[in-house]
């Protein structure tokens, strides 16, 4: 016989009749899961529905002399079913008070833990009976350990996401407990500086990591998080984050956070409703690299910048491809819905911004808000603003905000009519536009589709708020050469040089550097331990070259040290894997033993008063390597003989033998000694021509 449990989604729940279970029977019932509602009982009458209304509960008779076992069904909010009695009752095992049941039954309490869990969510058995289980790990975790007390705990699979079992034969109220472990679909590199907590990634240090995809895994909905005042240089290499929650972005840079990212392959983040692709408000977010960058923005987030409500903090991209698409009112990159862009610059790279539905800037501000700050030195850039779909208000800017022009290739479209390709959205009030020297081929429209054909005109470029079509093509060579960094290896400043540019450019070379590096011009003093780049322009050419070097400090402290001990390095800074030659000087104090090693890095000693150390990254810890010399300085112990005073006799002219009794200290037993061409000891006395031998 099988009791079943069907549930029904109600806005109240009626009452139920009675139960009665006799005979020669053995009788599984569990209650039926419910994300929703209450879970139902295993054997019972009435229960909570989506409203908490709770029905009447009828009379329950179990006489049945078979086994019985019954399971209460997980519920929404804890609202679990009863093993037996009310539906969605949440009471437990046990808890409930029920009369007619003739039989002993046992408990079986299920401890729910978080990040998955365990269903029947309680049980009562007879006893003997032999229940069933199964264990559910939440997505992005897996099981940890399952405990049955008292008895005998299943072995967990490795990797297991789900898992049956039974506990045979109950005789006694028996537990339950299952615990869970966060997987990461995500490979970073170092394995330190970061944690994984509720399927996130928190970056805790500063410095660099290189994030990919498990092996096997496709896409993932756990996050990447830079805490507040961090900086950090991450290599996104591969991943695909997608599937998330409302309000939750794929990467979230908090207030204060500096992280430059650098594109390897192919990067798609798709954002939660209300998200941002890539949330930076209040932080600072630098793209560069040869890989892809593909943001989608949620319902009212923008591609990159800002979530709902959102200002679109301060983002620079130096380089990639870079497709970035706001939600409904959303910029693709800049403000979410209600959201000022603040600073954008474009220095290089293939750049698509589409704004959202509804009036949303492709580069700026979000839905009826101000564009910020907007400068474009180079690369070539996609912009397009929205508008809402009766097209006659909200409509977005191309770019929107006060913009500075100085090269690249723009293609610029309003959203309709009504907005300004470059300048303003239909509801904006201020607007600002420079377009710097006369290097251009430009095509215009007043309305917003291209016009095609051969330019409109050549030279300097004439901005117009009516134009809704403004295209700019940068007729500048591009800009080639090397960027060379010199590590003062005394003060550790860098100091940049170029060399092998193309021969056409003549003009002067901006340097411009990032990483925490304070200075300006050639000459700045980095943030040790953090990656220093040297962004470099020119007047007459287009597009940067650029260079980066971490520089780190290495430091020789001593121990053990007496005078006339010494360790010294030579040239304390330089970047990973330069050699670093350690002098040291040991002492010679009379003692047996005089000698020095090395700790805190890999140092080579050559044993002839230098040794060789080469930066290692693992070794650089917040940019600074400490080298310990330990000197040690050890005497061997005083080993002594003492003769008490005795006499021994000996016959002139006859070889004989007299022993003497002595005492030592520091000397083995057995052990020879010697007597150095001394024919005295103290407390023996020799006769007359007699001697040692």
């Amino acid at each position: 016989m099988r009791i079943s449990y069907v549930e029904l989604t109600l806005s109240n729940v009626g009452n139920s009749g009675n139960i009665s279970i006799s005979g020669d029977a053995n009788v599984t019932a569990i209650g039926g899961f419910s994300s929703n509602n209450g879970g139902g009982a295993g054997i019972g009458t009435g229960g909570t529905g989506s409203s908490g209304s709770q029905g009447s509960l009828g009379t329950i008779n179990i006489s049945a002399i078979g086994i019985v076992v019954a399971g209460g069904g997980m519920g929404n909010n804890g609202r679990n079913g009863a093993a037996i009695g009310y539906g969605g009752e949440n009471i437990g095992a046990g808890a409930e008070t029920n009369t007619g049941i003739s039989l002993t039954l046992r408990n079986i309490t299920v401890t729910q833990t978080a990040n998955g869990y365990v269903s029947p969510a309680n049980a009562r058995v007879s006893t003997d009976a032999s229940p069933s289980f199964t264990v559910t790990a939440n997505p992005g975790y897996e099981i940890g350990t399952v405990t049955v007390a008292p008895g005998t705990d299943p072995t967990v699979p490795a990797n297991a996401t789900t898992l049956n079992f039974s506990i045979p034969n109950v005789t006694v109220n028996t537990t339950v407990t299952a615990t869970f472990v966060n997987v990461p679909d995500l490979v970073i590199t170092p394995g330190s500086g970061w944690n994984l907590a509720n399927n996130e990634f928190t970056i805790t240090q500063n410095g660099d990591y290189e994030i990919g995809m498990r092996s096997g895994v496709t896409t993932t909905f756990q996050r990447i998080v830079a805490g507040s005042g961090i900086t950090a240089n991450i290599t996104l290499n591969g991943v695909t984050i997608a599937g998330l929650s409302n309000s939750q972005s794929p990467i979230v840079l908090n207030p204060g956070a500096d992280v430059t990212l650098t594109l390897q392959g192919v990067n798609t983040l798709t954002a939660g409703q209300d998200a941002a692709g890539i949330q930076t408000t209040g932080a600072t977010l630098t793209i560069e690299g040869a890989g892809t960058l593909i943001a989608r923005g949620g319902q009212d987030g923008a591609g990159i910048g800002g979530s709902n409500n959102g200002n679109g903090g301060t983002v620079i991209i130096n380089g990639g491809t870079v497709e970035a698409t706001g939600g409904r009112c959303g910029a693709g990159i800049g403000g979410g819905r209600r959201g000022d862009g603040e600073n954008i610059t474009i220095n290089g790279g293939n750049v698509t911004a589409q704004g959202g539905a509804q009036g949303a800037a492709g580069i700026g501000g979000g839905d009826e808000r101000s564009g910020g700050n907007v400068t474009i030195n180079g690369g070539t850039v996609v912009a397009t603003g929205t508008a809402t779909t009766s097209g006659t208000a909200d409509s977005g800017a191309g770019i929107g905000g006060v913009i500075t022009i100085n090269g690249g290739n723009i293609t610029a479209t309003a959203g309709n009519n009504n907005a300004s390709a470059i300048g303003r959205g239909q509801n904006g009030t201020t607007e600002s536009v420079t377009v710097n020297s006369d290097y251009w081929n430009y095509w215009t429209n007043t309305s917003n589709t291209d016009p095609g054909g051969l330019p409109t005109g050549s030279g300097v470029f004439t901005w117009s708020n009516t134009f809704r079509y403004i295209k700019l093509e940068d007729t500048r060579p591009p800009l080639t050469g090397t960027v060379n960094l010199f590590i003062n290896p005394a003060t550790g400043a860098v100091t940049a040089s170029v060399s092998d540019g193309n021969t056409g450019t003549s003009g002067a070379l901006t340097y411009t550097w990032s990483g925490g590096a304070t200075g300006t011009g050639t000459t700045v003093t980095p943030a040790l331990g953090t990656a220093t780049t040297c962004t470099v322009t020119a007047a007459d050419a287009t597009g940067y070259i650029s260079a980066t070097v971490t520089v780190y400090r290495v430091i020789v402290t001593m121990s053990g040290n007496v005078g006339g001990d010494a360790a010294s390095i030579i040239n304390q800074y330089g970047k990973v894997g330069e050699t670093k030659s350690i002098v040291y000087t040991i002492a010679q104090t009379g003692a047996t033993s005089n000698s020095v090693a090395f700790t805190g890095g890999a140092v080579t000693d050559n044993g002839t008063g230098s040794a060789i150390y080469v930066i290692a990254a693992a070794d650089a810890t917040l940019g600074i390597v400490t080298i310990t010399a330990t000197f040690t300085h050890t005497s061997l112990p005083v080993k002594t003989v003492t003769v008490p005073a005795q006499s021994g006799t000996l016959t002139a002219g006859t070889a004989g033998t007299v022993t003497f009794a002595v005492t030592t200290t520091n000397i083995a037993t057995g052990s020879a000694i010697t007597l150095n061409n001394t024919n005295s000891i103290a407390g023996i006395t020799l006769a007359t021509g007699v001697s040692f031998k």
